[in-house]
C-alpha cells in the first residue's frame, strides 16, 4: 500500500467519530445546497440531542433537506446556532420566528465573509470518493470553493463521501489543514 493509500486509510471514519472532534463553541460551515454532508449533520444533531454539544454556531448558504431533518430541528435551537447567507423552503419558517438567523449576502461575497471575517473551527461538506491519486474532486462548486479561506487557516475539514462511495460505514475523511 502506498503512502497515500495508508493515509487515506488512517483517516477514514464514521460520522459518528468525526463529530467528536467537533466542540462546544466552535463554529461550523457546511456546505452548500447539494455539497450538505448528510451523514456529518445527522451525527452532529445526534450529539446535540444527547447533550455533547452546546453553543455551536453553524453556516450555510440554502440549506436543504437534510439540514431540515437534523440541525434545523427545533429541539436543538438552544443548543445549535443556525445562520444561512439565503434563506430558502426549508428554514423559512424558521427564521420567521427566529429559530434561525439570516445573514444577508450575495453568493459571490461568502467567499470573502468566510476568509476575512469569521473563525470557523469545522468545514464540513461532501466531495466524491477519492481517486487513483489520492484526490477527492469537490462535490460541487458552490460547496467547496466558498472555504478556501478557513482551508488555509488551520481549520478542521470533515468530508462525507457522496452515499455509495464506499462499502461499509466509514466514509468520513477527516483533516487537519
Amino acid at each position: 500500500m502506498t503512502t497515500c493509500a495508508q493515509e487515506y486509510e488512517t483517516k477514514r471514519t464514521n460520522p459518528a467519530d468525526a463529530i467528536r472532534l467537533v466542540k462546544s463553541g466552535n463554529t461550523v460551515v457546511y456546505g452548500m445546497s447539494i455539497s450538505q454532508p448528510p451523514a456529518l449533520l445527522t451525527a452532529l444533531a445526534d450529539a446535540a440531542r444527547a447533550g455533547s454539544l452546546k453553543d455551536v454556531r453553524i453556516y450555510t448558504f440554502l440549506p436543504r433537506e437534510h439540514a431540515a431533518r437534523s440541525v434545523l430541528a427545533p429541539d436543538l435551537c438552544d443548543c445549535l446556532e443556525n445562520y444561512s447567507w439565503f434563506v430558502g423552503a426549508v428554514d423559512r419558517d424558521l427564521t420567521k420566528v427566529g429559530l434561525n438567523d439570516h445573514v444577508p449576502s450575495y453568493l459571490h461575497q461568502i467567499p470573502t465573509l468566510v476568509a476575512e471575517f469569521m473563525e470557523a473551527d469545522v468545514v464540513m461538506t461532501t466531495v466524491s470518493p477519492m481517486d487513483t491519486v489520492f484526490i477527492a474532486k469537490n462535490g460541487s462548486y458552490q460547496g467547496c470553493n466558498c472555504f478556501s479561506g478557513p482551508v488555509d487557516r488551520g481549520t478542521l475539514i470533515l468530508d462525507d463521501l457522496f452515499p455509495g462511495a464506499l462499502d461499509g460505514v466509514d466514509n468520513i475523511l477527516y483533516r487537519q489543514m
